[in-house]
């Protein structure tokens, strides 16, 4: 027998067992399709990723045309408004009435303000008529409010020489305010001596000041500024003391909250060195305080706590019979119980902040920031940004 040949038996059931495949074409198959799904649903995944990605460029992109387009829109309201006066019975002082406004509500407000004007608001309803709410997927809410209903901060720029009396009255003011809020005096020491240009070694504006020396010291030194841009680099200016600067915020909200929308402080105005000892009209402008608009903690600052002037100037501004606003105050020196405040007191504005927000489905959002100038000729615009030059200059512009 040949020792390398196996038993018929044993040949034939290795043949059996190799030669059994039923079943592997299934195996093959279902791996196959396995593996397609598999392939195809990463191709799906990634294409939903890609249209979802470009929907949203698409939406942000639009958002921010939407946004563009109000702050236009704003814009020519305000060179329209009459530079004479500025208070609550004007069209841009109530544009935040209107909530969040669709692009064809938008132009149809512009069609209203091109036929009744800038006067849309007096003797009439304070909301004037629109179309019917459609904001569908995409609106826009406008906002427009006057920088100078607060205390402009540059004043304290100067405290040296001539300037020691005014400077010594605006402090006072400044100081009625911090009282009032219960902020604590070293702070306001501290914001004197930010906004001063001079660095005087040795010699912070009383206590609680911080001049170069200390700002060095810290552990990210940064060199103090002649404008305060960002109160919160101010020594003393803590979370607590920033949060009493807005009515209804906590301290916890201060890192998320925009300083510029405070109500009782603005960085715009200019530095008592630039209007002089007895400064022209078209400069102290800049820095008084329009009482048309200013809240009352403000008035009773500027008034040094005058009750009887507060009540005048809010009863006068604000009086309203059913929903008919009355005129602003057109003259500080109209009201009798005032006594002589025209170095602090105004009854229009300079600067204006500009909010507009495009919500595009809801959830996408674009946010525009701009903060406009009106120039010295106090010149009526036409209705349409930069119809004449210099009715206004933009000197802050954000998107958010």
């Amino acid at each position: 027998m040949n020792p390398q040949r196996l038993p018929s038996a044993s040949r034939r059931c290795l043949a059996r067992a190799l030669g059994n495949n039923r079943g592997a074409v299934l195996v093959i198959t279902l791996f196959v399709v396995t593996l397609v799904t598999i392939l195809v649903l990463e191709y799906h995944l990634d294409a939903t990723v890609e249209v979802e990605l470009t929907d949203n460029y698409a939406n942000n992109v639009r958002a921010y045309h939407l946004a563009l387009s109000g702050l236009q829109f704003a814009r020519a309201i305000l060179e329209q408004d009459d530079p004479a006066s500025d208070g609550p019975s004007e069209l841009w002082y109530g544009l935040n009435a209107f909530g969040c406004v669709a692009p064809e509500q938008l132009l149809a407000m512009v069609q209203t303000v091109a036929e009744e004007g800038p006067d849309l608001f007096r003797e009439r309803e304070t909301v004037p008529e629109i179309p019917a709410d459609n904001t569908g997927s995409a609106c826009v809410k406008l906002s427009i409010v006057d920088e100078a209903r607060k205390l402009p901060l540059n004043v304290l720029a100067v405290h040296t020489n001539q300037k020691d009396t005014l400077f010594e009255q605006w402090r006072t003011i400044f100081g009625n305010l911090f009282a009032e809020l219960e902020i604590d005096e070293d702070a306001l020491n501290a914001l004197i001596d930010w906004v001063d240009s001079e660095d005087r070694e040795n010699e912070a504006y009383e206590n609680g000041g911080g001049e170069d020396e200390y700002y060095q010291g810290l552990q990210s030194p940064y060199k103090t500024l002649e404008v305060p841009g960002e109160l919160r680099l101010i020594r003393h200016f803590t979370c607590e003391t920033l949060a009493k600067l807005f009515p209804e915020k906590e301290c916890k909200d201060m890192p998320d909250t925009d300083l510029g929308t405070n109500e009782y402080l603005t960085t715009y105005g200019e530095p008592l060195s630039n209007s002089g000892e007895n400064p022209d009209s078209s400069q102290v402008n800049l820095n008084r305080v329009n009482i048309n608009t200013a809240n009352e903690a403000v008035l009773r600052a500027i008034t040094q706590g005058n009750l009887t002037c507060v009540e005048e100037i809010i009863d006068r501004r604000i009086s309203v019979e059913g929903q008919v606003i009355s005129e602003p105050i057109q003259n500080v020196s109209d009201l009798s119980g005032c006594g002589d405040m025209d170095q602090f007191a105004d009854v229009k504005s300079t600067y204006f902040r500009i909010e507009a927000q495009a919500v595009i489905d809801g959830l996408i959002q674009k946010k525009i920031v701009a903060v406009l100038k009106r120039g010295a000729s106090g010149q009526l615009g036409g209705g349409a940004p930069g119809s004449i030059a210099g009715a206004f200059t933009m000197v802050y512009f954000k998107v958010e």
